[in-house]
């Protein structure tokens, strides 16, 4: 510090020197304001080395995000099953002679289709930034096309127990977030959720990360 004053023609006195010395002395009994620790690992080349991704791991995981996601929409889409059991709607069914039954075949189909279209699209968008065979995008739609089947006969199932669309849309948060993160479609679980994965299998979202 002394040398830098000098160089820069800004010399200082002897009274000021020992008043900087003092100041010095007393910060340096006070606590720390950077502290390095190193740890040694062995063999730590070989422990830091990451594996790198490949086209598929990074197709398989944006799949999953898009399966946590479009759950909500099957979901929210199964208010159909509810109408159904609404007086006026199911009188008009009955004169017409509609099946209840074909009628929520045909519409869970429609929702089916719709997200499998989604993923097609989505998978194939992909591509642009991914290079993959066409064997892996046929695998990936394989996987989602079963996916969303499961999804809509949960979505059936769960409807069969509510009354009313605004119970769904309670529900189909929790239901969700349950199928996304018990399913490992976001991380995988710990190991100490061992029982939380034995009960993840309920939920679709568990089938497909197992799948990919």
């Amino acid at each position: 510090y002394l040398q830098f004053r000098s160089e820069y023609d800004q010399p200082i006195d002897d009274e000021y020197v020992e008043t900087l010395r003092k100041n010095m002395a007393q910060a340096a009994k006070g606590e720390p304001l950077l502290i390095a620790e190193y740890y040694f690992l062995e063999n730590s080349e070989d422990f830091l080395a990451e594996s790198e991704l490949t086209a598929y791991d990074a197709l398989a995981q944006s799949l999953s995000w898009f399966g946590a996601a479009i759950l909500f929409f099957i979901l929210l889409s199964s208010n159909w099953i509810l109408e159904q059991r609404r007086t006026e709607i199911g009188e008009r069914m009955a004169s017409l002679g509609i099946n209840s039954a074909v009628v929520t075949l045909a519409a869970g189909l429609a929702v089916v289709t719709y997200c499998f279209i989604a993923a097609a699209f989505s998978l194939a968008d992909s591509s642009f930034w991914i290079a993959f065979e066409l064997e892996v995008y046929a695998k990936l739609l394989f996987f989602i096309a079963l996916y969303c089947l499961a999804s809509t006969g949960l979505a059936v199932f769960i409807s069969g127990f509510l009354n009313s669309g605004i119970d769904l849309m309670i529900i189909a948060p929790m239901v969700t977030m349950a199928n996304a993160i018990l399913g490992e479609l976001f991380v995988e679980l710990p190991a100490w959720a061992g029982v939380l994965e034995k009960l993840s299998i309920i939920f679709p979202g568990r089938v497909l990360s197992m799948a990919l």
